[in-house]
């Protein structure tokens, strides 16, 4: 129930208090721009902005609802799926910089998530609609008008209780925390073609070290 909840989350937006630049104007060196657009390989682009950097697909990619198109073991078959029901656009991921939180803001921010989402778990008993069975989207289905009148009223409480979790930062680093956004909607995901690949695992790491700049 967590993991999807979690998932649902990153839709929300969240309220940032953004970090000025350090003292040379810069958030990350010279040095960790390179390293990054060496692992990105030719296939995308790496731009700094004030508060942000940001790393976009050269071209076009597809995106597609990864949660009503069903996987085919195809590639090819799959692929023919994702173009006749997707959408294509530049795919755009961002690194929020913003002032680093501290230990004891993270703790506080955890355990009152961890509060709202003991509420949310709740809620299916709360509603007596533990029995039925669940959809993608997290919440029932129903051919009770009695039980669909319930099913509403749980996914508006759902909806308020989510509202109230604030998204932590995915990363820090030294000065500040991170946060990553796309401009993914929804439960969409992003067809890569061969060359595309994006190591976001090399890309955190090369922010996380810090350096000098030369």
């Amino acid at each position: 129930m967590k993991t999807v909840i979690r998932t649902i989350l990153l839709i929300l937006s969240g309220v940032l208090i953004y970090a000025g630049s350090s003292a040379n104007g810069r958030l990350i060196t010279r040095q960790q721009m390179r390293d990054i657009q060496r692992v990105l390989g030719p296939n995308w682009l790496l731009k700094e902005y004030r508060d942000e950097i940001e790393i976009a697909s050269r071209t076009k990619l597809w995106f597609y609802n990864c949660v009503s198109l069903p996987y085919f073991p195809d590639n090819r078959k799959f692929y023919e799926k994702v173009v006749k029901g997707g959408r294509k656009e530049i795919y755009r991921l961002r690194f929020i910089f913003v002032s680093r939180w501290s230990s004891a803001r993270i703790k506080r921010v955890r355990e009152r998530n961890d509060r709202i989402e003991k509420e949310i778990n709740s809620l299916p008993e709360k509603y007596r609609l533990s029995h039925l069975s669940r959809n993608k989207m997290n919440s029932f289905f129903s051919d009770d008008e009695e039980e669909r009148k319930r099913i509403r009223e749980y996914e508006r409480e759902y909806a308020k209780l989510s509202e109230r979790i604030v998204i932590l930062p995915d990363f820090h680093t030294e000065d500040y925390s991170i946060f990553m956004r796309n401009n993914r909607l929804g439960y969409e995901c992003v067809w890569l073609p061969t060359g595309y690949s994006l190591p976001v695992k090399e890309i955190k790491r090369i922010l996380s070290r810090g350096g000098k700049d030369d």
